[in-house]
């Protein structure tokens, strides 16, 4: 199967266009649960994906009060999908957090760019 692609045209004020390409590589229903087996205050975070064709791995951050971004998994999370082309879903537990609402998911895309999803919603 090959990937899906879209493209959209849109001609903006005084005639100016954009083109935009959506590949449909991101992540999506993120949320985190606080029913995580460690107990104490940890969480499980969880998302899914509809494509997987270009991606290299995903990791869990967190941004702090003042925008510093901390990896909460000590090595990336390898795609499950990457060589299909097809969706996954995923789960990581993040030790003591309290709410969903500072964690993200990145995408770690084949050229080592960077795709940020979220904040995760609380379960």
């Amino acid at each position: 199967t090959s990937p899906t692609v879209s493209a959209e045209a849109h001609v903006l004020y005084q005639g100016e266009s954009t083109l935009t390409i959506d590949d449909g590589q991101r992540a999506t229903d993120m949320a985190v649960s606080f029913k995580s087996p460690l107990g104490r205050g940890s969480g499980t975070v969880s998302w899914s994906t509809a494509a997987e064709y270009d991606v290299r791995s995903f990791n869990v951050i967190m941004i702090d009060d003042e925008g510093r971004r901390e990896r909460q998994n000590d090595v990336p999370i390898p795609c499950l999908e990457c060589r299909t082309g097809l969706g996954a879903s995923y789960s990581f537990i993040v030790p003591k957090h309290k709410n969903g609402r500072n964690l993200y998911v990145e995408m770690v895309m084949g050229d080592r760019s960077v795709r940020t999803f979220g904040p995760a919603r609380k379960e």
